[in-house]
């Protein structure tokens, strides 16, 4: 691949892990909260916490990932040649992206209520899809570099 499409699909990559955890998130959270809405007196309360993820993960992909895209941008924009998908990631960043993989395997695992994983792989997901979009402005700047 050339530095243009390595970046490309590395944004592909988070963006398509975002929306999958995001829309996981919704089935959960809401599936939690159905079935705990004795315990939740109003919607409104909901909402909060539905935004609250959102805004957490929103923040998390501008403030944290957003610099590890940056990192990855770096490496592919220093790599001499064609890159391979098995060069993307430095072993540091393969490592922290298999521990998170973990991380969601261990809460399957740990069978967490409904609307507590909902709302982490909302706000995850929400942080992989707006540092996805780093990825893509970075795209777009390798592809057109006069602009």
């Amino acid at each position: 691949m050339n530095k243009w499409q390595a970046t490309a699909v590395s944004g592909l990559l988070w963006m398509v892990g975002g929306f999958s955890l995001l829309s996981k998130g919704l089935r959960l959270f809401f599936e939690g909260a159905l079935s705990a809405e004795s315990s939740y007196p109003s919607y409104n309360l909901l909402l909060i916490y539905l935004s609250l993820a959102l805004l957490v993960g929103f923040l998390k992909g501008k403030w944290v990932l957003r610099r590890t895209a940056e990192r990855i941008f770096q490496r592919i924009l220093d790599w001499e040649g064609p890159i391979s998908f098995f060069q993307l990631y430095d072993k540091r960043t393969a490592l922290i992206l298999l521990l998170m993989m973990g991380m969601g395997l261990l809460m399957n695992r740990l069978a967490l209520p409904p609307l507590y994983r909902g709302w982490i792989d909302l706000a995850v997901g929400a942080a992989l899809i707006q540092s996805a979009c780093t990825f893509f402005r970075f795209a777009v700047a390798c592809r057109n570099p006069r602009s």
